[in-house]
């Protein structure tokens, strides 16, 4: 019960009531026994010798632990800092160990040199957590590192990192090639397939809405130039004559003329599609790079204060799930809307 609620050294995780737990012989620091297993020592065993010893962190007011607060990674790592000599024997700096993979880093870091980890914490419910998958980025032994100090037109790499959080290394190699060079071509995938909905993922509002309101008004368009019911069985009535005519296929006047009328809405609908995705795919990762340090550079004017600054960029950044979900069954809903419209009518 000492224990609980404190962080543990190895995956920064809070102790919990009843887990497995053990101490340090040599320094005295609680963790995870299956912390102490995956690294086969303490989590803490660099720092141990010259009269180290472990001690909890102060605990804070219970009228200071607010949901809307978030902690910043330098606030929280201070007090495991460590004091080391310049290599030239003058001032001292302040390093502090990497909970991922152990490694010192300068006080200060946003990113662990080496494996890229993120020191922060992703939310007032889990303030012991250093960093989360989803903001994973690239280590230097990666070909997409972008190190965090990295000017991107106008926003460091490490601030853009908390706003594009997921696949943040992608993105970040991206923004770097446009910072770099602007004239270079990009083209994203997944906006391509996605379209509206991708811009719409990412918090695009605008340009989510009028992506699909431009497909919405294609497949109106498409369904207008459908046939009636009643038409479209005179014309599979037709087509089916005219497949026992052997004549009439090998010519191929009627038929084929007539099953390219049957055909030309879906080939429009298709062909204006492929040409929303083409427009989607170029245009995309410009517009969230600009979008993106636009953000990043007015949260940094806004926020004085590290953590506040953290907590609003991961407030205004990142992904949506259940706006993304309930915009494709708006659609699917419309479009049938429609379609039914309509159906009634003749060409």
């Amino acid at each position: 019960m000492r224990y609980e609620n404190l962080p543990c050294p190895g995956c920064g995780q809070p102790l919990a009531a009843g887990e497995d737990i053990v101490t340090c012989p040599d320094c005295g620091a609680p963790q995870h026994r299956a912390c102490w297993k995956q690294s086969g020592n303490c989590a803490l065993i660099e720092r141990h010798g010259g009269g180290f010893v472990w001690s909890p962190p102060e605990s804070e007011p219970a009228d200071e632990q607010s949901d809307t607060r978030l902690q910043s990674h330098i606030n929280r790592w201070e007090e495991q800092a460590e004091p080391t000599p310049d290599p030239d024997g003058t001032d001292a700096q302040q390093h502090f160990f990497c909970p991922n993979c152990g490694r010192k880093n300068q006080g200060g870091s946003l990113q662990c040199e080496n494996c890229g980890y993120l020191f922060f914490a992703p939310s007032a419910k889990h303030p012991a957590v250093p960093g989360t998958p989803q903001i994973w980025i690239a280590g230097q032994n990666d070909p997409l590192y972008v190190a965090p100090d990295k000017n991107l037109g106008g926003a460091l790499a490490g601030d853009l990192a908390l706003f594009i959080q997921r696949n943040a290394r992608v993105y970040l190699h991206k923004f770097k090639k446009i910072a770099e060079d602007g004239k270079r071509v990009l083209f994203n995938w997944a906006a391509f397939v996605f379209r509206g909905y991708w811009f719409l993922y990412r918090k695009m509002y605008g340009i989510a809405g009028l992506f699909l309101l431009a497909s919405l008004a294609l497949f109106a368009f498409t369904a207008r130039q459908l046939p009636s019911a009643a038409e479209q069985q005179d014309l599979l009535d037709k087509l089916a004559a005219m497949q026992q005519d052997v004549n009439a296929i090998a010519v191929g006047g009627e038929f084929w003329s007539t099953a390219a009328d049957a055909l030309r809405p879906y080939v429009l609908l298709i062909g204006g599609e492929l040409a929303l995705g083409l427009i989607a795919g170029f245009v995309s990762d410009r517009l969230y790079y600009s979008r993106a340090t636009q953000i990043i550079s007015a949260l940094r004017e806004k926020n004085r204060n590290e953590a506040d600054f953290q907590f609003a960029a991961l407030r205004e950044g990142g992904v949506v799930y259940f706006q993304t979900g309930a915009a494709i069954l708006l659609m699917l809903i419309l479009q049938n809307l429609v379609e039914g419209f309509f159906a009634g009518r003749s060409i």
